[in-house]
């Protein structure tokens, strides 16, 4: 897709590849005190590869690190308190956590996840504390999910878009706190023009980062009980496509690569707009869009490499806009395929 990858926005940050190393923290969410939480939030939450929260942090992120360490010979990590609503906790427990968190060797980041109406100025002040005295760098995900507010209210989540901007707004006062934001495009009850207003906002607002997750109902949630009873139901995976699509082209052009297959099989692909800052398409990342016909490529030095625009010998229906005298349009007229210039 049309990104800037989170794993080259870490290594070029830091220098070489990064891993998250999840911590599960002994907390609970301020929405379950008095029910069962987001419609679609399993008893266990959402650290499914976490250790018992009865385990220390140093012991959780010590044995994490070992195993990747050995698996993929890293060097740095993240240690990322993940499940749950980690700013729930007591602000004195919270900041001795994430001390301990700073002990283990190679961690050059924290990322503390929770919800936009628990992110107070006790506990952004401890992150900025601990990054003043450590020099390691803090995260904070927030659970947007979507900026229908009907949608929000309809899955339980206990706070509004409101919440969400003014916890963007007070992070925003501290130096050195990034922002990661998680969206789920096929909510049920959103649509394309949702994901589209997401993206938007989130623009607007100048996050630094964002997940992108397709929905997943767990058993034995509400959501699942609606999902069976025909209560809701899920867009199909091409209406995920358009969705996904929709929202990246309302992301600022900081776009830095194209994924391998990125595209691949997308049927619902009509035309898409390569930024000048796209400076590498990998292979196949348009196989199989046969519905494809505009694309456009800002950047006069991109050099083709088996994006997948021929399917054999037969080129797909595709007209690409391009710079006069590119690399990409010699490469066009030899294999058939038309081009409109400009420059």
């Amino acid at each position: 897709m049309l990104y800037y990858k989170y794993s080259d926005y870490l290594k070029n940050k830091y220098g070489e590849k990064v891993y998250k190393l999840p911590v599960n923290l002994p907390v609970t969410c301020p929405n379950r005190l008095d029910g069962d939480g987001c419609a679609f939030c399993a008893g266990a939450g959402t650290g499914f590869e976490a250790m018992s929260a009865a385990v220390s942090v140093t012991e959780q992120l010590t044995r994490t690190r070992q195993m990747i360490t050995r698996k993929y010979h890293a060097n740095k990590y993240i240690a990322y308190f993940q499940n749950y609503t980690n700013t729930f906790l007591p602000p004195d427990r919270f900041r001795s956590y994430l001390m301990e968190a700073t002990r283990i060797p190679g961690v050059v980041e924290i990322s503390v996840s929770t919800r936009p109406d628990c992110v107070s100025a006790e506990y952004l002040d401890i992150m900025r504390d601990i990054r003043a005295m450590t020099g390691i760098q803090m995260n904070v995900e927030l659970g947007l999910q979507t900026a229908n507010y009907h949608t929000l209210q309809m899955i339980d989540r206990g706070h509004g878009l409101a919440e969400f901007i003014d916890a963007v707004l007070r992070i925003k006062r501290y130096t050195g706190i990034s922002i990661c934001t998680h969206v789920i495009l096929n909510l049920p009850g959103d649509t394309a023009a949702d994901a589209k207003e997401t993206a938007r906002i989130l623009t607007a607002l100048g996050v630094d980062i964002v997940k992108l997750h397709s929905l997943y109902i767990a058993r034995n949630t509400r959501l699942c009980d609606w999902y069976e009873n025909g209560k809701i139901t899920v867009c199909s995976k091409e209406e995920y496509f358009e969705r996904v699509i929709t929202f990246l082209e309302q992301i600022p052009e900081t776009v830095a690569q194209i994924d391998r297959a990125a595209f691949a099989g997308c049927s619902a692909l009509t035309s898409i707009s390569l930024p000048a800052t796209v400076s590498t398409v990998m292979e196949e990342a348009f196989t199989g869009c046969t519905s494809l016909t505009d694309l456009t490529v800002a950047n006069a030095s991109l050099e083709y490499d088996r994006w997948g625009l021929v399917e054999g010998s037969e080129p797909l229906g595709v007209t690409i806009t391009c710079p006069s005298g590119s690399a990409i349009e010699t490469w066009a007229a030899a294999n058939g395929i038309s081009t409109k210039t400009f420059g």
